[in-house]
């Protein structure tokens, strides 16, 4: 309020004016000073919370960086380490697939050079033994053949003609048992070789048989570890992609939580400055 004027009447044609302070005035000023002075208390615990709040919150703020940070380094060293493993146990896989292909292979090849010695083995001794009765067939017809001989030429030395007779007869007897023999000797090395080149087809059959049957066999467990290797390794890295995902995601919604609580706090901040 502005100082009030009191007119005092006096006898002069010009009155005096005399101002006099009232104690209203004194109060507002008071009261205006008490205002000032509650207003700059306020301004500067305002300002301290506010850098309270700034260093505390900014403290909070490092903390959780560092917690961050720690968590994506020790789930990267994780992942590294899962990755690593996955890759050691898959290389371990594939040299046991390997191993267990070439035994396979190895020992297929030791039974096919076995049994393709033994049923060489097998041909020659029966080619041997078919030789040796050929030559004694041969040997007991030439041996019959020289004795049929000397008998015509004993009886021929007997009489001219029936000696001639006997002889021709005899010539002709011994002709047809030699032809006899002859074919019996020639159909019987073919049959012992036709019965020696049948069991040898049939070993040679059995042989590509089984040979292929085990290639097979390890061919298709060789696929199954491969495919099962290939599935554990694709699952390992799904759950590990999988897995540091949703840590990211966590994180991406801890720090979006904490920027809208900073946005809210200043906001209110803001507000309340400004009501003061």
């Amino acid at each position: 309020m502005a100082d009030q004027t009191v007119l005092i009447p006096q006898a002069q044609s010009n009155p005096e004016k005399v101002e006099i302070p009232t104690q209203a005035y004194r109060t507002q000023l008071d009261l205006g000073n008490i205002s000032a002075a509650q207003t700059r208390l306020n301004m500067e615990v305002g300002a301290q919370l506010d850098r309270y709040n700034a260093t505390y919150f900014a403290g909070e703020d490092i903390r959780r960086t560092q917690a961050a940070g720690t968590e994506s380094r020790l789930n990267i060293s994780q992942q590294g380490i899962e990755n690593r493993n996955t890759v050691t146990r898959q290389a371990e896989e594939e040299r046991n697939t390997l191993l267990t292909r070439y035994a396979g292979e190895k020992g297929l090849a030791q039974e096919q050079g076995n049994q393709a010695r033994l049923t060489q083995a097998e041909r020659y001794a029966g080619e041997e033994t078919l030789i040796g009765k050929s030559g004694s067939e041969q040997r007991a017809n030439i041996g019959k053949t020289g004795l049929e001989e000397r008998l015509t030429q004993a009886e021929r030395y007997t009489g001219e003609r029936g000696l001639i007779t006997e002889s021709g007869s005899e010539q002709r007897t011994t002709i047809g048992v030699q032809a006899a023999e002859e074919r019996t000797t020639v159909g019987k090395t073919a049959e012992e070789q036709r019965e020696t080149i049948g069991k040898s087809g049939a070993e040679e059959r059995e042989t590509v048989g089984k040979t292929a049957e085990e290639q097979r066999e390890t061919i298709g467990k060789s696929g199954a570890e491969e495919r099962e290797t290939v599935g554990k390794t694709a699952e390992e890295q799904r759950e590990t992609i999988g897995k540091s995902a949703t840590e990211q995601r966590t994180t991406d919604l801890q720090q979006e939580m904490f920027r809208r609580y900073k946005e809210n706090r200043d906001y209110e901040q803001a507000q309340n400055q400004y009501r003061t």
